[in-house]
C-alpha cells in the first residue's frame, strides 16, 4: 500500500516503474551498474544509500558506503543522476566494487527509482531479486516529494536516516551554538516532519561545511587559496572571531554509520565536528596549507560590514562574495539525549582537533594543485568592487 502522503502525489512520484533501468535509459551506461552476489550471512544488514548528484553533500555517499562495508554490511548505492565514473567523488565507487564484489552494488538514475534499483539489481540483461532492506540513508531529498522512496521504505519497516542540513536553523544572534531542538524551517525540515509523521525509525543528521577526500564545494578552501596565491587583498564580510565549523566527510560518514541498528526513533543529530574555528582561523589554516606566512596573509584581509556593501552595491549578496556565513554558524554535535550520544559512541577522528583541521586543509591544497586549479585565472571584479566600497582599495 502507498504511504498516506502519496494520496496527494501522482502515482509515478512514489512507485517507480518496474522496467529495468538500463533498458529505459541507455544513456545511464556512463556510470555502469554493479550488482552484488547473494547477501552475506554474517549478520550484516542490507542498506540502501540514495546519494545526491552534486553539491556539498554528494561526497557523503561514497564514504558512507565505505564505512558500512567495513562494518560488514551489504550496501546498494543508488546514485542520483549520471555522473562520470572518473570524477570526484564518484571515482570511489569502482574500487569499492572491486574490494567488495559480494557486498556492494550500484545503480544510477532518478531518485524515484531507488527502491526498484535496490530491489532488483539488473546487469547485462540479467535480474537478481534481492531481500528486503533493513535501512535507507536518504542523502538526496530536498523536498517531501523527493523523499517518496524513503517514506515507502519506512512503511515497510526499514530504518530511515535522512541527511538534512544545519543551514535550516533559524539564526539567533544571542545564542550559539545551534543545538538539536532549536527552531528550524525550510524544505528539508518539511522532509524531517514527513518522516516523523510517518513513524519512521532512524535519525536525522544536519551537517554544516564538509571538506575531506573528494569534497565538492571547493569554494570552502579554494576561494582563499586563489587569493593567497595571487597576493591579493582578501575582503571578508563579518568579524574575525565569528565561529564556524568544518567537518571531514569521513567523520560525517562515521557518525551516520554508527547509527545503524541502534534503535533510534527519529532523533536529530548535528553531523559536525565538535571543534569550532573562527573565520580568522580559517584564513590561517588556508595560508599554512598553501605554504604562505599566516601573519602576512592576515595583514591582507579586509574585514567589512556586509550591510555597508549591500547598501552601496546593487545585487550584493554576502554568500556570493564569500563562501561562509558572515556570522557565528556552528552546531553542537552532541544529541539532545545523552543516552543517544552514548549509543552512537562517535568521535570526530579526522577533524575533531587542531591537528585534524590543519591536515584537512593540507589535503585540500594538495588536491587544489593536483586538479590544476592553481593554474586557473580568477575574475576578481566583485572583490575589487567591494574593496572600493569598504575602503580597502584595489588589489
Amino acid at each position: 500500500m502507498a504511504p498516506a502522503f502519496a494520496a496527494a502525489l501522482p502515482l509515478a512520484d512514489w512507485r517507480p516503474s518496474r522496467a529495468p533501468l538500463a533498458a529505459r535509459h541507455p544513456s545511464l551506461a556512463r556510470l555502469p551498474w554493479v550488482c552484488a552476489a547473494a547477501p552475506s550471512s554474517d549478520g550484516g544488514k542490507r542498506v540502501l544509500i540514495i546519494n545526491a548528484p552534486s553539491g556539498g553533500h554528494s561526497v557523503i555517499g561514497p564514504h558512507l558506503a565505505e564505512a558500512l562495508l567495513a562494518a560488514g554490511h551489504q550496501v546498494h548505492v543508488h546514485q542520483v543522476g549520471t555522473p562520470a565514473a572518473d570524477t570526484q567523488p564518484f571515482d570511489r565507487y569502482p574500487p569499492l566494487a572491486a574490494a567488495h564484489p559480494a557486498a556492494f552494488s550500484l545503480s544510477h538514475g532518478a531518485a524515484a527509482e531507488a527502491l526498484t534499483a535496490a530491489g532488483q539489481c539488473s546487469s547485462g540483461g540479467a535480474a537478481t531479486a534481492l531481500p528486503p532492506l533493513d535501512a535507507v540513508y536518504d542523502n538526496a531529498s530536498k523536498a517531501v516529494a523527493d523523499a517518496a522512496p524513503a517514506l515507502a521504505a519506512a512503511a515497510a519497516g526499514a530504518e530511515i536516516f535522512f541527511v538534512s542540513s544545519a543551514g535550516a536553523y533559524a539564526y539567533d544572534g544571542t545564542r550559539a551554538p545551534h543545538v538539536a531542538g532549536d527552531p528550524a524551517a525550510g524544505p528539508t525540515i518539511d522532509v524531517e516532519a514527513a518522516l516523523r509523521d510517518a513513524g519512521a525509525t532512524g535519525a536525522v543528521f544536519r551537517p554544516i561545511y564538509i571538506l575531506g577526500p573528494g569534497f565538492q564545494n571547493r569554494q570552502y578552501s579554494d576561494w582563499l587559496f586563489d587569493r593567497i596565491r595571487d597576493g591579493r587583498q582578501i575582503p571578508i564580510p563579518g568579524v574575525p572571531d565569528a565561529l564556524t565549523c568544518l567537518t571531514d566527510v569521513r567523520d560525517v560518514a562515521g557518525l551516520l554509520a554508527s547509527a545503524l541498528g541502534k534503535g533510534l526513533a527519529g532523533e536529530i543529530v548535528n553531523a559536525t565536528s565538535p571543534r569550532g574555528v573562527t573565520l580568522r582561523g580559517v584564513v590561517a589554516l588556508a595560508a599554512a596549507a598553501a605554504g604562505a606566512d599566516p601573519v602576512a596573509v592576515a595583514d591582507r584581509v579586509v574585514w567589512y560590514d556586509p550591510a555597508v556593501a549591500a547598501a552601496a552595491m546593487e545585487g550584493y549578496v554576502a554568500k556570493k562574495a564569500f563562501p561562509f556565513r558572515p556570522r557565528h554558524f556552528f552546531a553542537d554535535p552532541v544529541p539532545a539525549s545523552p543516552a543517544v550520544a552514548d549509543t552512537l559512541g562517535w568521535q570526530a577522528v579526522h577533524s575533531g582537533d587542531a591537528t585534524g583541521l590543519a591536515a584537512m586543509f593540507a589535503d585540500a591544497y594538495d588536491s587544489y594543485v593536483a586538479l590544476g586549479l592553481d593554474q586557473r585565472v580568477v575574475d576578481y571584479a566583485m572583490d575589487d568592487a567591494i574593496l572600493a566600497v569598504v575602503g580597502g582599495g584595489r588589489s
